[in-house]
């Protein structure tokens, strides 16, 4: 099992949409249940094709920057690993690449259990952890990124889960100096 992930089994409700679950079938995923179909097919025509065209978008960033040489990254509402995910996109291009996925969701954790598994140059982990503790995420992560290098931070599909009360653009881990520092550099 990853490292700081919870030893005991979390529920899995699947009587009850989720929304890495329903992301999962907008992409023709496998990893769903009728619910999560349900509250697909609910959704715009268009959700399919923007699912699909946010994953390319994932891939094309990713691998453009472990083309220009970022070998670390933190991938906050990572979601149910699909192929090819990112530690698999930058390690294809940097063997020796890490990258710490975080989700909050059960089923993610279970998934991530199966399937994050790095080339042995590299290094995959996954924190089960909350956007919302920014603090807990880097605690972890700095069990497997050097804070001191470039980290590239992935964020996508994630903010606008959280409502607006509980103000999502300072509840990540991008609010902190060293990463506004880095982003205005790019």
């Amino acid at each position: 099992m990853p490292a700081g992930t919870p030893t005991d089994p979390p529920h899995l409700d699947t009587g009850r949409a989720h929304p890495a679950r329903v992301y999962d079938w907008l992409l023709g995923g496998k990893d769903n249940h009728p619910v999560d179909e349900a509250v697909g097919e609910e959704l715009p025509s268009e959700a399919r094709d923007a699912a699909r065209q946010n994953r390319r978008f994932m891939h094309r960033a990713a691998a453009r920057l472990a083309g220009q040489g970022i070998d670390q990254f933190l991938d906050i509402g990572s979601g149910i690993p699909t192929e090819p995910n990112l530690h698999r996109i930058v390690q294809g291009v940097v063997p020796t690449a890490k990258v710490v996925h975080t989700d909050n969701g059960p089923i993610v954790l279970r998934h991530a259990e199966a399937l994050l598994s790095s080339g042995p140059e590299g290094a995959t982990d996954y924190v089960q952890a909350d956007v919302r503790d920014p603090d807990g995420i880097i605690r972890h992560a700095r069990g497997v990124l050097d804070f001191e290098r470039p980290i590239a931070l992935s964020l996508i599909t994630l903010l606008h889960f959280l409502p607006d009360d509980q103000d999502p653009s300072a509840s990540s881990v991008s609010r902190g100096p060293r990463c506004r520092r880095a982003a205005t550099s790019c």
